[in-house]
């Protein structure tokens, strides 16, 4: 993961995480991810941590209203409209 330029970074809800170093945010991740299973009492070891590159993201949760789509703000409702995604 590259560090990204993005507009609407701290705007929009979607990219939490651009202002991370690449190290803290596979720390990050793996952490999520063994809490997650550690909490149904598994326990794993990850090997291998695959990244994808900024501007390959395949999910995106849009927000609509009316005629516009785009992202919910960060932390609201309110839709931040946007006509391009750098991390899309």
């Amino acid at each position: 993961m590259e560090k990204a330029c993005c507009p609407n970074f701290n705007r929009c809800g979607g990219c939490l995480y651009l202002d991370m170093s690449l190290e803290a945010y596979i720390e990050k991740k793996k952490n999520f991810i063994y809490n997650s299973f550690s909490h149904e009492g598994i326990t794993i070891t990850l090997d291998n941590f695959i990244l994808i590159p900024f501007g390959t993201r395949r999910r995106a949760t849009f927000a609509f209203k009316k005629d516009l789509i785009g992202f919910n703000e960060q932390k609201s409702h309110r839709l931040i409209y946007l006509d391009k995604c750098p991390a899309l």
